[in-house]
This record gives structure tokens, sequence and C-alpha cells, in this order.
């Protein structure tokens, strides 16, 4: 009598185990007690960050077909399947997706951009936001981790995993031991104390988004975001971008002031996006993401003209391209003379930084939607389109030529083409 087994077992391959000492099948395999499902973040709300675990963890998955022979008891293995060549390549669907414009939310193949950490919840806020219905259908996420994982990660384990729901991380991550007591502590980076806090019933969802823009703590963003997006607690995300703190400084100036993790590019660019995505409205859409990008603070500094002030060209980039403002009436009401003179002589010190410099600030101080994506002029005559992607716009062949070498990044022809080995340097699996 021949019997059939079917085993799903941890295999990972030598720069994974390098990179993740604790991975999704390590945490298993420490034996924790789950604290289960809590109504302040339902299984509903946590449905994308459940399947990136699982799409992880097929990274590190192998099934393996061995026939036992009931007489002898010895096992032979019938087949192998290694899902991890498949996880890689829908998780670099996945990337291209989010990487290409009007998205530009990860850096294309080739890019000399910082790339960040993948983790489960940056890889949720992509699948969250930036899939079509299309994309959903032609990827095919959710069958494949349900195929890959199913013997190994059922929903109780993934959601524990997403939630850092166990007893025993709850009490490691006490602030009796050092952890934070807010938000504002903890979303600059440890994941485990963020879901502490919202099991606790904490609420400065605001600070903590400041506070991990402003450092450049693209998971805590991402955490917090990916919450507001789900509504917890009611709240709704533009309001909470737009609360400000004690100096009147709101999410975006925030983030418009990060100057040292070389994430700030992401950082705005997931602000915005997060502000479109959070309604369906086209005008209510177009608002939201104009007053999220040219809110004053109490000085009557926009986060475009902060960055301006502060030189960092990487976020001043990011603003011109974004199609943010150095001053906004319609959101800001009328600027004082006073302030239109500082503008004018920070603007006058980056114009004598050379071409590329004074071609972000002209598209800031444009009045104009209808620019040019490379010298950030508005013609008279009509605008051409990139004739792959349709969305950037040049007043000659010139300055699009002039603009490729940038633009071929996040193009709709942008590519993540990755392999194993650069998927485990950088997919950071959930830690306890």
């Amino acid at each position: 009598m021949m019997i059939i087994i079917l085993r799903s077992q941890r295999t990972l391959t030598t720069a994974l185990t390098r990179r993740n000492s604790i991975a999704v099948y390590g945490i298993l395999n420490m034996k924790l007690s789950p604290l289960g499902e809590h109504p302040r973040i339902p299984k509903s709300s946590m449905r994308f960050e459940m399947l990136a675990v699982r799409l992880i963890a097929t990274l590190e998955t192998t099934q393996t077909i061995t026939v036992l022979d009931a007489e002898t008891g010895e096992e032979t293995i019938k087949s192998k399947m290694d899902y991890s060549e498949q996880g890689k390549d829908i998780l670099n669907k996945i990337l291209t997706t989010a990487a290409q414009v009007p998205f530009c939310l990860f850096p294309a193949t080739g890019s000399n951009v910082r790339c960040p950490p993948i983790t489960v919840h940056l890889l949720a806020f992509y699948m969250r936001t930036c899939l079509s219905e299309k994309a959903w259908k032609e990827f095919k996420i959710e069958e494949f981790c349900e195929e890959a994982t199913k013997h190994i990660i059922t929903d109780d384990i993934a959601y524990a995993i997403a939630t850092h729901g166990y007893s025993e991380v709850q009490d490691k991550h006490n602030p009796l031991h050092g952890h934070g007591k807010s938000f504002a502590q903890s979303a600059r980076g440890c994941m485990p104390c963020c879901f502490r806090l919202t099991r606790e019933g904490a609420k400065d969802w605001a600070a903590g988004l400041q506070q991990a823009v402003h450092f450049g703590k693209i998971e805590g963003a991402a955490f917090v975001l990916n919450r507001l997006l789900e509504r917890i607690d009611g709240k709704s995300l533009v309001p909470t971008m737009l609360e400000s703190d004690e100096a009147g400084c709101n999410t975006m100036m925030h983030a418009a002031n990060d100057m040292s993790s070389g994430f700030s590019w992401l950082s705005i660019r997931m602000l915005v996006h997060a502000a479109s995505f959070s309604t369906v409205d086209p005008t209510e859409k177009e608002m939201a993401v104009r007053t999220v990008l040219n809110k004053a603070d109490n000085f009557g500094f926009t986060p475009a003209l902060a960055s301006c002030s502060l030189m960092n060209q990487p976020t001043i980039e990011t603003f011109a391209q974004v199609g943010a403002r150095l001053y906004d009436k319609k959101i800001n009401g009328k600027a004082q003379t006073q302030m239109m003179k500082m503008q004018d002589m920070i603007m006058g010190q980056l114009d004598a930084m050379g071409e590329e410099v004074a071609n972000m600030t002209r598209a800031l101080k444009a009045t104009s939607d209808e620019l040019c994506s490379y010298c950030g002029r508005s013609p008279e005559k009509k605008l051409l389109s990139c004739g792959r992607c349709f969305l950037a716009k040049y007043c000659s062949g010139v300055c699009q030529k002039k603009h490729y070498k940038k633009h071929k990044f996040v193009c709709s022809s942008a590519k993540v083409n990755q392999d194993l080995d650069w998927f485990a340097s950088n997919v950071t699996a959930p830690r306890p």
C-alpha cells in the first residue's frame, strides 16, 4: 500500500538565510501564543497585509510530495515544487506597477534612487492602492498565495504575523521595557509597538505619520496610511494629514524637512497618492491633493517653499514632479508682502545653482498645470506627449531627449526585474 504525503517546508536560499535570521517561517518555529483577532483591527481590514505575509513567505517555500510505503515505512520524494521563483515573479509585477507612472512609488531596475526595504506594510500599501481589478486578475496573487502557503499559514497565522499579535511580543514591547507610549514614538520604526498601541486604543495618528515621514521611516508611514485608508476609528485620511503640530507643521511639511533618509521622494509621493486614492470623486480628488501639497504653515511657508529654503534638492525635484506650488492663493489666501519678498530671495539663490535646479523652481512657480516635464515652462503651443506613457509633456523634442535619462525609470516601459538574491537582501520579514 502506498500513501502520498504532501509537505510544505521552509527552504531558504543562502542569501535569504543571511539577510533574515528571523523570516516568516522562523516566527512559526518560535511557537508563540497568538492574541487572536482584535475588534479595532479586524481581519477584513488586514486583507492586504495578510496577503503580503503569504507572498513574502513564498520566497522561502518548497512543497514536497513524498510517497510513503506503508509496509516498509520508507519515504521516497516523488516531486518538489519550488514556489520562490513564482513568488519573485509576482513581486516583480507588483513593484513594476508601483514604479511606473502615474504612481512612481518604487525605483525601477537601473535607477540610482535609493530603494526602500520591501516590508509587509509597504507591500500592502502597493496592493491596496496601485493594483487595478485587471491587474489582480492577471497576477493571480491570491490564488498563488493560497496554493503555496495553505498547508502552513492559515488566516489566523497570517493575521497574527501581520499584526505582531502574540502575547510574548506584546509583553516584550512594553513601555516598562523602554518601548514607545505613542505612535509619535513607535511609527519611527517599531511595528510591534505600533500594533500594541493600536490594540490599546492609541489615537495620535497624525503625530505618528508626521514623525514617520520626517525621519523617512517608510514602514511606519505605510502602516499609518493603511490604517487610515481602512478608516480606523472612523478617521478620514486627508483631515488627519492636514493636522498641525505645535509649530504649525502638517504631515507634508514634515516630509519636506527630511534631509537625510534618502526616502523623502517616496514619502511625498505616498502622501499624494494616498490623498488621491482616499476619494473617487474627481473634483474632491483634485482638491484633496492640492490641499495636502500646498497647505502653508503658521509662518506662510508651503512644503515646496520650505524645501527650497532648505535647498533640499531631492524634495524640490519631487514637489515639482507632483505639481506642488510655492504658494497657492486658493488654499492659503493672499500672501503677505514680506512672505513674497522672502520667496523671491530664496528663488534667486536657487536659480543661481544651475539649469537643472532652475527648471525645478520654474515648475514650482508656475500658475498653469500644463507644463513641460523637463524645463517647467508653460508654452503657448500644445505640448508634446511621451509616446509610451502619454503622461509626460514636453515643449520640444530637445526637452524630451534631455529628460529621458530620468523619465525612462518611471515611464510605462520601466520595469522591476530582480532575482531571488536581490529580494533576499531587500525583503524585510516581520520580526517579533
